[in-house]
């Protein structure tokens, strides 16, 4: 009963609000644009005022009907807290969907509103023309406002109540889930609006001057860089200065905050994040050194310094977030204890990586023997180069991939191992190695299969004269390839299995070991003996006799 009352109520009041909030924002904006004429002479009473009445009395109406409503099932919301449930109230998992809903809009309408006041500000600064932004200045003024009072409240109402006590279940993680997503919101616009920006810098630096006079293009670049900049940079620093300060506090919310999964969640996805595009970016950088090594003809192409520059200024912001976010989860690893959920997230992105690394590396170097291959057999064995040679392009294009694939793996293909070295048990049976085992060994069959069975049939299809079209290149340097990830993996999986170390379908772990001694000693009494030293959580059993 308890339940459905609350999410009668919350619910109705956070509809309610986004009505009044809609009502409010449209309100505001036309008293501002009253106010903005009356500054600027101009005549109020215009050829429009029709459609402003109209507009005045539509939302007039819309504020005047959810006002009420919201008050009112807002109130009795509240009455909770004062009643003899109010503890039972204040961590209940509605009340926390509630605030983090209203905060998760108020947040995405504020940013939106940000980013567009600041291109206007921008743009006007620049003298150019501000009309190019969607909306008007008045309109995101009260947006901003509006979904700026609205989170305010809702954020002091979620800080009261967290100052009441200990929570746990949805009540702890939901608005914290709310706090990480909104911070990677801001890096990701911070990081994409950087990148952005510095591109523009080289492009602008190796075009001809005589290009940009009297173009307002660059304006608009500009002004949406910026705008993403700052207003992702501010949301960002925000929201994890919140999150530092609750990690630090001494009370049940920095004990949580600490052992938090969410957390370290965060860390991990925006290091695979900026480590995948950063990947792709400079692979671009490498073809167009291999490339420009190789004189390649790219003929209508942009210049050797635009192809270089572009995506490495682009991938240097990824870069920086990748090493900060790998040094933050780092040090909290060290400064606070790892536990099993946040050694998971750490191993699903360690395998991850490695994983992606891994397959660009195989397609690189697949795509090479196949080229080579290719080459040699239509040169009768001369292996002869060219300028206009299309194989150039394609051969800095497969190894630069093979280079930055192959850079990915090794580094976290290292750290995966060094893992295994300071805590095997625990690395062993991880479901994750596991999975990531099981997933380049059935990939490796496959592709074994698959190439075998081509190179089977172009055999037969020789020596029965059939005429078949499926070249060999292809498909042997698949099948080298796959054999020799399969093989490496193959025989880690066996390693694996063959340690001793067994997973317990309860989430436990058996070890095996062997103790010796004087013939005839009390096997009982040391069972007892190393039991009552073990941590909690360990037990010792005798293991029937085997002959040895």
């Amino acid at each position: 009963m308890q339940l459905a009352r609350r999410l009668y109520f919350y619910f109705v009041a956070a509809v309610s609000l986004a009505a009044l909030s809609l009502g409010l924002v449209n309100l505001l904006e036309l008293l501002l644009s009253a106010l903005r004429d009356a500054v600027s002479s101009a005549d109020v009473i215009a050829a429009d005022s029709d459609a402003v009445r109209r507009n005045l009395s539509i939302y007039a109406a819309i504020t005047i009907v959810a006002l009420p409503i919201w008050l009112l099932h807002w109130i009795q919301a509240e009455r909770g807290l004062r009643g003899a449930d109010a503890d039972t109230e204040r961590r209940s998992a509605a009340r926390a969907l509630y605030l983090t809903v209203i905060l998760t809009g108020a947040f995405i309408a504020g940013t939106v509103a940000m980013v567009r006041l600041i291109q206007i500000g921008v743009l006007r600064l620049a003298d150019a023309d501000s009309g190019r932004v969607p909306g008007n200045g008045e309109q995101w003024i009260a947006l901003t406002a509006v979904s700026g009072a609205v989170f305010v409240y809702h954020g002091l109402l979620r800080l009261r109540d967290m100052r009441g006590g200990p929570m746990s279940g949805a009540a702890d993680w939901l608005p914290r889930l709310y706090v990480y997503t909104a911070a990677m919101t801001g890096l990701t616009l911070a990081t994409f609006a950087a990148g952005d920006l510095l591109a523009l810098v080289v492009e602008v630096l190796t075009t001809d001057a005589a290009v940009l006079v009297g173009n307002d293009a660059w304006d608009g670049v500009l002004a949406s860089g910026v705008a993403r900049a700052v207003a992702g940079a501010g949301l960002w620093t925000a929201h994890w200065y919140y999150s530092l300060r609750l990690t630090e506090a001494a009370d049940w919310r920095g004990e949580h905050a600490r052992a938090s999964s969410l957390r370290r969640f965060y860390g991990y996805a925006v290091a695979f994040g900026a480590v995948l595009f950063a990947l792709l970016l400079i692979t671009r950088v490498g073809d167009a050194i291999l490339s420009e090594a190789f004189g390649v003809d790219r003929q209508g192409t942009e210049p050797f310094s635009r192809r270089f520059l572009d995506p490495l200024v682009r991938a240097m912001p990824f870069v920086a977030v990748w090493l900060c976010h790998r040094r933050i989860v780092l040090h909290e690893a060290t400064r606070f204890s790892e536990g099993a959920r946040q050694a998971t997230v750490r191993r699903v992105y360690v395998y991850a990586v490695a994983l992606i690394g891994l397959g660009l590396t195989a397609f690189g170097l697949a795509g090479l023997i196949s080229v080579t291959i290719d080459r040699v057999g239509e040169r009768s064995g001369a292996v002869i180069v060219t300028r206009g040679d299309p194989w150039l392009a394609e051969t800095a294009n497969l190894a630069a991939l093979t280079i930055v694939g192959a850079a990915a793996w090794l580094w976290h293909w290292s750290q995966a191992q060094q893992s295994l070295r300071h805590n095997t048990s625990a690395e062993r049976t991880s479901t994750v190695r596991r999975a990531y085992l099981l997933i380049i060994i059935a990939g490796g069959v496959i592709a074994l299969l698959t190439s075998l069975a081509i190179v089977i049939y172009r055999i037969f299809a020789e020596l029965l004269g059939v005429n078949a079209t499926q070249a060999l290149d292809e498909p042997l340097a698949v099948l080298a390839i796959a054999i020799a990830v399969l093989a490496y993996h193959a025989l880690l999986l066996r390693s694996d299995l063959a340690s001793g170390v067994v997973e317990m379908p309860n989430g436990q772990t058996t070890f095996s070991l062997v103790i010796s001694g004087p013939a005839g000693g009390d096997a009982a009494t040391l069972v007892n003996t190393i039991q009552a030293s073990l941590p909690s959580g360990y037990v010792v059993k005798l293991a029937p006799e085997r002959d040895q």
